[in-house]
């Protein structure tokens, strides 16, 4: 069953928590800065965090937080749609205070265990991490208890369509798509800001 992103959040509450959402009184974040600060300022428990790409993404963010420039362009390409904090000046930038360098090394650990477990065609996770929306439903949706992980890469009417699966701990199913117009995936460079995607759940 498809659910609108606007629901899902409070059907699937009963199912999985996020870690920053854990707290009472505290707003689901809006950008991927606000998703690792509110983590970083709660202490930065990660056990929580099940998704590859959601760890990967705010792992960087200290760095993006100082002007790196990436030689990523999926990670430029989110952190430039962010809300308008990334300022890129440096190949060289590391991390600012003492915080974000243990909150990143906690991250680190968690990737390489989630890695361990997931092996994630390069090309869906490229063009997934490209989108805000779809990295904080990871943040906040998929536990790393999963039991199960799925992917696709497909065309289907017309469009590009890349997803994600997990099977949580509950047995319910919870899957990122995102899609974009054939001919915007095939144009050079391809064309994202056509990239659209949902949080689907069914259980």
């Amino acid at each position: 069953m498809k659910l609108d992103r606007l629901l899902l959040s409070s059907v699937i509450g009963a199912l999985t928590l996020a870690p920053a959402a854990a707290h009472a009184g505290q707003e689901d974040p809006s950008s991927v800065l606000d998703a690792y600060l509110n983590l970083r300022n709660e202490g930065c428990d990660v056990s929580q965090l099940g998704s590859p790409i959601a760890v990967r993404v705010l792992r960087n963010v200290p760095y993006a937080q100082q002007g790196k420039i990436f030689k990523s362009p999926e990670l430029t390409y989110l952190f430039e749609h962010d809300g308008g904090w990334y300022q890129p000046s440096s190949a060289t930038a590391d991390v600012g205070s003492a915080d974000d360098r243990a909150c990143v090394r906690k991250l680190d650990e968690q990737e390489k265990k989630l890695r361990g477990r997931v092996k994630m065609k390069k090309s869906i996770e490229q063009a997934i991490t490209r989108h805000t929306g779809a990295v904080l439903d990871m943040t906040r949706l998929v536990q790393a208890d999963f039991k199960k992980f799925t992917q696709s890469e497909k065309t289907s009417d017309g469009m590009k369509v890349w997803t994600l699966g997990f099977s949580d701990s509950g047995a319910a199913l919870i899957t990122i798509e995102c899609k974009v117009p054939l001919a915007d995936a095939k144009a050079k460079p391809p064309v994202w800001s056509k990239l659209e995607c949902h949080a689907l759940a069914a259980g």
